[in-house]
């Protein structure tokens, strides 16, 4: 037989020994060796068509020879034993010399180590589901085809199958069957890239695999080293990182190992707190729509297992895409990082910040976004480990200006209006009220929670142009409403018209000369002057009254005296004397007009059907026109003119003393 040492080698020296031949008829002659340096012919190694890198022979009486090797090969020892008669036989044994290969690692990345369990999406660096103690749940699967190999064996598969020798020898001179490291037989090695074995090992963490930086050292082999490939059994929660480590070893017994880290995470990002912040608007050019310029949208968004990947917003038009883009994802260095406002993954201390702000401005010109249409805006926040989280919050369908907005009282000084309250599903914080004219220092601006408002101390008769906006809790004003008001004209004080050339009726009043518009029946405009000019024009008329009565009544006296004189003298008088109240035929009170709310003394029928001249007072609230006053006899005409006076009902007064037979002026 035929020792040729180990099977597998890196040794140059090569000792090849023999023993156990005899021949008991002519004994034996010699021994002849040869050694070839097999090469491959398809997928099989020979020696078929090249020449021994050695070749000799020895007499009966040596057992062993040696020989130095300097290239890495396949190598096989052929052995012809001959007898003293002519006969030979042959023998032969394989053995793998490699000195200089190793296990190589992939550089390219085009055959990387992987976890194929994880999410693809992530590069396989995140797997989104769970197992538990009981193997309930996904395997954690690790794949590396083509990572690793042994360049030279591999090119000149040194590993694969040895052909026949020629003749074909039985299997008692030569191995035909047997794996390394013990026999190089004629059988092929089992191996995928020159690698013959892969082993296993894997830990895990909570801390992003900082903790487990070397293999715990629990190796095995995997199940099927040709599909390169294994799954394990590893109970796992979110936030759990597993650190998975191949290692690769050739026939020569060479290794090479690597690691893959995988972050394990099933839940979704937050997205929380979302809200409209600002929503600024403006009417369009024809006024018939409200076209959103700017809108500002805040939220809270996070994950503290895998962080986040991307923000992206898109604002569509029921399910039509409008607009759309991505928020920079906040990335502040540990030592930035505050919480609540940020927070850091355990994988790699990675930080992310949690407050963003997204702001929507209107794209360009040519592509309106009306308010009054259904718009909505869609956040999504995608986290590390791709799984995503989407909130959608409708732009609210607004009608952002006051409606009805009208004065509903206007005075000479003041102007009070009111208005609806806009049709937008945003609270209000106040609206701005304004108000101004063409007159210097006739402005006013103010803030009111409420739906009205009274402008004081304006200018009578004087156009002021009033302005409403809504403000609300967006931190925005609404679209402008506005109307035009006038202010009341004030009614002028008539004074006394000793001169006056044209006849007025009795009770008539003079309505301000320059007033040109027809004022609302309802409205009592009264400014401060005019009040003042009332109660003097009372006080004047009631001390003219009071003086009148005391001159009239001491005539009287001073006439009843000179009449009851003459009558007891008994003379007889050719002077006409007139009766006691002839004497005030003449006397001519003056005219007066007083400016205040009053009720008129109309005539019952007209002067021209009524005989007796009789009159009623009668209430006019809608319409403030003037009376007439009219009295048969002094104490009556003292009497009503006193009342009249006292009680204070009249805005203009006008009246003249006549006589029975007379009429009003």
């Amino acid at each position: 037989m035929i020792d040729r040492g180990p099977a597998i080698t890196k040794n140059r020296i090569i000792i090849v020994g023999w023993s156990g031949w005899s021949d008991g008829l002519s004994g034996i002659l010699k021994y002849e060796y040869e050694v070839y340096k097999m090469q491959p012919y398809g997928d099989v190694l020979g020696y078929r068509s090249i020449e021994p890198i050695i070749k000799d022979e020895v007499d009966a009486s040596s057992s062993s020879i040696t020989m130095s090797l300097t290239e890495p090969a396949d190598y096989c020892v052929l052995l012809t034993v001959d007898d003293a008669a002519g006969n030979y036989i042959n023998a032969r044994r394989f053995f793998i010399f490699d000195d200089v290969s190793v296990v190589d690692i992939d550089p390219t990345g085009h055959y990387p180590l992987w976890v194929d369990s994880a999410s693809a999406n992530t590069s396989y660096l995140w797997q989104t589901n769970l197992q538990d103690q009981n193997c309930t749940g996904p395997q954690v699967v690790t794949s590396w085809q083509g990572h690793f190999y042994n360049q030279f064996q591999r090119q000149n598969k040194i590993l694969n199958e040895i052909e026949d020798h020629s003749p074909p020898l039985t299997s008692h001179y030569e191995e035909g069957r047997g794996q390394p490291p013990e026999i190089r037989s004629r059988e092929a090695i089992p191996n995928i890239n020159a690698i013959v074995r892969f082993e296993v090992d894997y830990a895990l963490d909570h801390q992003g695999g900082r903790s487990i930086m070397t293999p715990p050292g629990t190796w095995r082999d995997v199940d099927d080293i040709m599909v390169e490939r294994q799954m394990f059994d590893i109970s796992r929660i979110v936030g759990d990182s597993i650190r998975i480590w191949v290692r690769a070893s050739d026939v020569m017994g060479n290794a090479n190992t690597d690691e893959i880290l995988v972050h394990i995470d099933s839940t979704p990002p937050l997205l929380q707190d979302i809200s409209l912040e600002r929503l600024t608007l403006e009417k369009s050019s024809d006024y018939d729509t409200t076209i959103i310029l700017n809108v500002e949208i805040s939220f809270l968004a996070y994950d503290d297992h895998s962080g986040l990947h991307t923000i992206q917003w898109k604002l569509i038009d029921l399910s039509e895409s409008i607009v759309q883009g991505n928020i920079t994802v906040t990335r502040p260095k540990i030592s930035d990082c505050s919480p609540p406002n940020c927070g850091c993954i355990p994988k790699d201390n990675e930080c992310y910040g949690k407050n963003y702000v997204l702001q929507i401005d209107r794209p360009d010109d040519d592509m309106p976004i009306d308010i009054d249409s259904d718009y909505s805006v869609i956040v999504s926040v995608t986290n590390n480990a791709m799984l995503q989280t989407a909130e959608q919050i409708k732009i609210p369908y607004c009608q952002d200006t006051v409606k009805n907005l009208i004065s509903s009282e206007v005075t000479t000084t003041t102007v009070v209006i009111t208005w609806d309250e806009p049709i937008c599903p945003e609270s209000f914080v106040e609206y701005q009220v304004a108000i101004n004219s063409t007159k210097p220092g006739d402005v006013s601006s103010e803030m009111t929670p409420d739906n009205n408002f009274t402008f004081s101390r304006l200018v009578e008769d004087t156009e002021y142009t009033v302005m409403v906006k809504p403000c609300f809790d967006l931190k925005r004003f609404g679209t402008e409403s506005r109307m035009t008001v006038k202010t009341l004209a004030v009614i002028g004080l008539v004074g006394l018209h000793p001169n006056r050339e044209e006849k007025q009726d009795i009770g008539s009043v003079e309505l301000h000369p320059n007033r040109e518009e027809k004022q609302d029946t309802n409205v009592v405009a009264i400014s401060v002057s005019s009040t003042l000019a009332i109660i003097l024009s009372v006080a004047l008329v009631a001390i003219a009254v009071l003086l009148w009565r005391r001159y009239a009544s001491k005539k009287r006296e001073d006439d009843r005296v000179r009449f009851h004189k003459q009558e007891q003298k008994g003379k007889s008088s050719k002077e006409d004397l007139s009766p006691p109240n002839a004497a005030y035929e003449d006397i001519k009170e003056p005219t007066i007009s007083i400016e205040q709310p009053y009720s008129e003394i109309a005539p019952i029928g007209s002067d021209e059907t009524r005989a007796d001249n009789t009159y009623e007072t009668v209430k006019t609230p809608e319409r403030r026109e003037l009376g007439h006053i009219r009295a048969e006899t002094e104490s009556e005409y003292c009497q009503l003119t006193s009342s009249t006076l006292d009680n204070s009902v009249y805005t203009g007064l006008s009246f003249n003393k006549r006589g029975k037979t007379g009429r009003p002026s």
